[in-house]
C-alpha cells in the first residue's frame, strides 16, 4: 500500500513539474519592435507572419516604429521562423508585396530593423544572432557574385559558392548547440555542398546530446546518409531509367537517339498542358539552332497523355524535334 502511495505520489509529482516546464517553454508573451523606415506609399500597415500562416498587424507608433504582442507556444530554444510584410504602391494600379528576410523568435523581446530591403537586423536571443551570422556569409556571397560583370563565368560562381559553403559550415561546427546551426546543416545537403560531403559526415554526430533528441540526432544522420545514397545515384549516368517509347512518324528510336549525343535536353510535355504547348515555339527555335551539333539535340517526351492526341498535334507540325509517346505504365516509370 505504502509502495502504491509511493509511486502515486511520484507520478503526480512528474505530471506537475512537467506541466510547470511545459508552461515556461511553451506559453509565452512577444514583444516585438520594428524600426523601418519610412515609406510613404503604404497601403496597409506592416504585417508580422509567423509559424507560416499566422498573421498580426502591427501597431503605428510613429512614422518608423511598429509594435505588436505575440502570445502563444513558442519554444525559443527552437524558434518559429518570422518575417515582415508591407504592402506598397506599385506600377500602376498595380500592389508590391515587400517581405522582409526571415527572423526568428527566440526572446521575449525582439527588435527588427529593417531597411524595406534585403538588410535586415536582429536584436533578440541567440538563435537570432546565429541566424544573423548565416545571412551576413550568404550576403557576402551574393554581392561578390553580383559585382562581377554579366556573363560570369560558371566556375567562378560554383568557386564562391563553395567558401560559402565552408564558411557556414565552420560556423555550424562552432556552434553545435544551436537549433539554427541544425538546420542550416539540413539545408547544405545538396548537390552543390557535395564535395564537402566529408566534412559534413564530421559535423553531424557533433551534435550536442543535451541540446538535441535522440529522433533529432537520428534524423540528421539518416538525412545525410539518404543525401549521399541520392547524389551518387543521380550522378551516376548509367542510372538513367529504362522505359519503351513510341516514336513519330520516321522518328529514330529514343535510345539509338540517345547514344548518339553527350547531352539531351528533354521536353516532357502533354497535349492538355497549355503552358507546355506555349513553350514548343521557343524549344524548336534551340532545336533547329542545334540539329547539326553531334554533342547535343533536343527530344520530346509526352506522358500521360491521350496517343491520338499526341498524334494529331504533332501532325500540325508545331515541332520539328523528335518527339515520343509513353503509355501510362512508361510514363509511371519515367516519372
Amino acid at each position: 500500500m505504502k509502495f502504491h502511495k509511493l509511486v502515486l505520489s511520484s507520478i503526480c509529482f512528474l505530471i506537475f513539474i512537467n506541466h510547470c516546464y511545459s508552461q515556461e517553454i511553451n506559453e509565452k508573451t512577444v514583444q516585438l519592435k520594428v524600426n523601418i523606415q519610412e515609406l510613404k506609399d503604404f497601403k496597409e500597415n506592416v504585417k508580422l507572419i509567423f509559424n507560416r500562416t499566422d498573421t498580426i498587424v502591427l501597431i503605428n507608433k510613429s512614422k518608423t516604429r511598429y509594435e505588436g504582442e505575440l502570445k502563444g507556444r513558442f519554444d525559443f530554444e527552437r524558434p518559429q521562423s518570422a518575417r515582415l510584410m508591407v504592402n506598397a504602391d506599385g506600377v500602376g494600379q498595380d500592389v508590391k508585396i515587400i517581405q522582409s528576410p526571415y527572423f526568428l523568435i527566440d526572446s521575449s523581446n525582439i527588435v527588427v530593423n529593417w531597411d524595406l530591403g534585403q538588410v535586415i537586423s536582429v536584436e533578440g536571443g541567440p538563435e537570432n544572432h546565429m541566424l544573423q551570422l548565416f545571412h551576413k556569409v550568404e550576403q557576402e556571397a551574393a554581392s561578390e557574385i553580383k559585382n562581377y560583370s554579366i556573363g560570369l563565368d560558371r566556375d567562378i560562381i560554383d568557386s564562391i559558392n563553395q567558401v560559402k559553403n565552408i564558411k557556414l559550415l565552420k560556423l555550424i561546427e562552432g556552434h553545435n548547440d544551436s537549433h539554427t546551426a541544425y538546420t542550416k546543416l539540413l539545408t547544405l545537403l545538396r548537390p552543390s555542398s557535395f564535395d564537402l560531403r566529408e566534412q559534413i559526415a564530421n559535423t553531424v554526430p557533433s551534435f550536442s546530446k543535451s541540446s538535441f533528441s535522440e529522433d533529432e540526432l537520428s534524423l540528421l544522420k539518416n538525412r545525410y546518409e539518404e543525401y549521399v545514397q541520392r547524389v551518387e545515384f543521380q550522378n551516376d549516368p548509367s542510372n538513367f531509367p529504362v522505359f519503351s517509347t513510341l516514336p513519330f512518324q520516321e522518328t529514330p528510336s529514343f535510345e539509338s537517339l540517345k547514344s548518339q549525343h553527350d547531352y539531351l535536353l528533354i521536353d516532357v510535355w502533354a497535349p492538355w498542358c497549355g503552358p507546355c504547348l506555349a513553350q514548343h515555339p521557343t524549344i524548336d527555335s534551340l532545336y533547329s539552332t542545334n540539329k547539326d551539333s553531334k554533342e547535343f539535340t533536343i527530344v520530346g517526351l509526352a506522358i500521360s497523355s491521350n496517343k491520338d492526341h499526341w498524334l494529331n498535334y504533332l501532325k500540325k507540325g508545331v515541332v520539328k524535334y523528335p518527339n515520343y509517346y509513353l503509355d501510362s505504365d512508361n510514363s509511371d516509370i519515367f516519372k
